[in-house]
């Protein structure tokens, strides 16, 4: 699909007019929506690449499960400063990212531009064209993984995360090294990004989350892809 540099903010009314001039200036097209029912309509008529959703609106979690589930444009979540818990909780349903409040717009606007740039490098041609590691398929060009005939329906930071691992097959990632190639931005504060992330990536890889053969923990270092089962992708 060609990249159409849709951004719809789903915040109340005023912070959406503080935040789309300075998006309209670097090349977005802005959609706005005051509630979640207005969003997921959007999203549906739409079809924008990154979602803004901040988390004071009604229902946030439910909106951006949904969101997750309708798409894998990429989902920056707005927090207020009361602590982890919801910020965690929205990455565990499916955020790619979050920012505390209150967010500049040259912040906001460098974190979408961010996913941008990923999703033009995820689209670009490969060195790798596909791998098979025991039951996994991983099609690096189409940016797919298949388990048997199963198609995991990885999101794009969960495939970015994964190719970061798998390029460096049997050697430790650090946290931090998994942030700057997955995230791209200076968020060393957050490792947990990168612990919620492995969790989901387990949850569809592995047969026993719990007991993984693929993405390993190495304790105090970092992850690890287990590149023993590979074979021909042919």
């Amino acid at each position: 699909m060609q990249w159409s540099p849709i951004a719809l903010l789903a915040t109340p009314t005023s912070n959406s007019k503080t935040h789309t001039p300075t998006l309209e200036d670097v090349g977005f097209q802005v959609i706005t929506a005051s509630s979640g029912e207005e969003a997921l309509v959007m999203m549906r008529s739409h079809v924008p690449e990154c979602v803004v959703i901040d988390a004071t609106l009604a229902n946030a979690a439910a909106l951006v499960t949904d969101m997750r589930n309708l798409t894998d444009a990429y989902l920056l979540a707005l927090c207020d400063q009361d602590g982890p818990e919801l910020p965690a909780t929205l990455l565990e349903l499916g955020a790619d990212a979050f920012l505390l409040k209150p967010v500049h717009a040259l912040l906001l606007t460098a974190s979408l531009q961010v996913a941008r740039r990923h999703a033009a490098r995820q689209r670009s041609p490969m060195q790798m064209d596909a791998r098979r590691y025991g039951d996994l398929l991983i099609n690096f060009s189409q940016g797919r993984v298949h388990k048997g005939q199963s198609n995991l329906n990885l999101t794009s930071t969960e495939f970015r995360l994964l190719r970061a691992l798998v390029t460096r097959s049997e050697q430790t990632v650090s946290h931090d090294e998994l942030l700057t190639r997955v995230w791209g931005t200076d968020i060393s504060d957050r490792t947990h990004y990168v612990r919620i992330y492995i969790n989901r990536l387990r949850k569809k890889l592995e047969d026993d989350p719990s007991n993984p053969e693929y993405i390993l923990t190495d304790l105090g270092e970092g992850y690890r892809f287990n590149a023993r089962f590979e074979s021909s992708a042919s």
